[in-house]
């Protein structure tokens, strides 16, 4: 469940794990306990999020998520809570600011209580792709995400080589149209194709990869 809390309850929890600053302008990310705190989002605006997370035992279970959230107080700050195990422990996440478009990757390691800023990593991995009426992401199982900064966010999920995956190979990258993707939040119906300062994530739930691509 993903809720607004009083500001309050944020101050009392930076006794909890703080990432190193993110990027200039990126949302920050804390962890306290069983709780997620996204600092730094515009007021009043939207954060687009995706996660994926796996729990190791007898049978290893995989849990992944993508959404969008609205900073409704306009105080910056956004708190999720009853979020599943694996969304804290071992995994890896990806956070977008509609209204900027600054973006910011981390990894989450809940058995050492520490959390790592990947961004640098996740831009690498990404780099950059000219306007197109499709996008891809390498990776198996992926979440894909485009965020147009000032407009919205759009999503889908695409397991390689299955019906979804247009590029028609099973070659651990997964490409879809962008006029499939469906809208989250506040945004309209999804563009015919990607333009120039669009932010892609593509987030492999198999692999635990996160890549942040931006369109030029």
């Amino acid at each position: 469940m993903y809720l607004k809390q009083p500001r309050l309850f944020i101050i009392l929890g930076l006794a909890g794990v703080l990432v190193a600053p993110a990027l200039s302008g990126a949302v920050e990310l804390h962890v306290t306990a069983d709780v997620v705190t996204l600092e730094g989002v515009t007021l009043g605006g939207e954060v687009a999020i995706a996660w994926a997370g796996k729990i190791h035992g007898v049978v290893p279970l995989a849990s992944w998520d993508t959404s969008v959230i609205s900073d409704d107080d306009h105080d910056g700050a956004i708190v999720l809570s009853d979020l599943k195990p694996a969304a804290l422990g071992g995994s890896i996440w990806a956070v977008v600011d509609i209204t900027s478009g600054t973006a910011a990757a981390y990894q989450l390691r809940g058995s050492s209580s520490t959390t790592i800023e990947i961004t640098d990593q996740a831009n690498a991995y990404g780099g950059t792709l000219e306007p197109s009426q499709t996008l891809s992401a390498p990776g198996g199982r992926v979440s894909l995400l485009l965020v147009r900064p000032g407009v919205g966010a759009w999503h889908t999920e695409v397991y390689d080589g299955s019906a979804g995956d247009h590029d028609g190979a099973q070659n651990h990258t997964v490409t879809t149209k962008a006029a499939l993707l469906a809208p989250a939040g506040r945004a309209p119906g999804a563009p015919a194709s990607t333009q120039t300062h669009d932010i892609i994530v593509g987030l492999d739930s198999r692999s635990m990869i996160v890549t942040i691509t931006t369109v030029s």
